[in-house]
């Protein structure tokens, strides 16, 4: 298991998702999927004073008309909802844990069956090693550690990590023959206007060929086009191609 909480999904919506029916199958897909990570404390400010000794998706659900956090046990993993969108900002969904090899399968499933539900905009899965943290800039790893914000992806995408899921404003900006073409170990298309794509086969790659995860992203930051990510030579105030995402709050 990882020193500190270095495994993370997010999800960024363009609509507004607080609504107990869209947040209940979450919950319940992240309890199926990931018991370790289901919320046992939870609330709308730190500190956490709801206790939920058994699962319990409406306590849960009910929580998504706003923004709310949760911890495990042991605080195992960490998540947020904000699910109320506006003009400036995605609604999101952000869940952190601490790496365990035996669950990395489950956490790519729930990456991929919560966007299902979602229809994210920008998603991604990745785990964190303090060797990328000793090779990479602040500004490019940092914002995948705490949560990438909208505010973040209307200037450049900080980094392409291990698995990212581009929805229609990415594949409008990239280019869907560009984004299946990419020299990744995966690119492939998993709902309209939406394709995902993962650098190499396994996400303990990171932990064990650093190196070999390093160079398939960057050949597919290349096949992309690196105007759009962060390059720390030309800094953060550089004008980066972003898309156009339309946000319906």
């Amino acid at each position: 298991m990882g020193r500190w909480r270095d495994l993370g999904i997010a999800q960024l919506v363009q609509r507004n998702i607080a609504s107990a029916d869209v947040g209940r199958p979450v919950m319940q897909l992240l309890h199926d999927l990931l018991p370790t990570y289901s919320p046992y404390r939870f609330g709308h400010f730190e500190p956490l004073k709801e206790v939920m000794e058994t699962f319990d998706v409406e306590r849960l659900a009910r929580q998504w008309e706003e923004s709310f956090f949760w911890a495990s046990k042991r605080r195992v993993c960490e998540g947020s909802v904000w699910p109320q969108c506006d003009y400036n900002g995605h609604s999101a969904v952000y869940v952190t844990g601490k790496s365990e090899p035996a669950l990395y399968t489950a956490a790519i499933e729930f990456m991929h069956r919560a966007s299902q539900l979602l229809q994210p905009d920008f998603a991604y899965i990745h785990l964190f090693t303090e060797h990328q943290a000793s090779v990479r800039a602040y500004d490019v790893y940092y914002p995948y550690i705490r949560g990438v914000v909208t505010h973040e992806l209307r200037k450049y995408l900080p980094d392409l990590v291990w698995g990212t899921i581009f929805g229609p404003p990415y594949v409008k900006l990239f280019g869907r023959e560009v984004l299946l073409s990419a020299p990744a170990y995966l690119a492939t298309e998993t709902a309209e206007d939406t394709i995902y794509l993962q650098l190499t086969e396994s996400l303990t790659d990171l932990q064990t060929q650093y190196e070999a995860v390093a160079n398939v992203r960057e050949a597919v930051k290349d096949h992309l086009g690196r105007d759009a990510f962060l390059d720390m030579d030309l800094g953060i105030h550089h004008k980066y191609r972003t898309p156009e995402f339309v946000i319906n709050p």
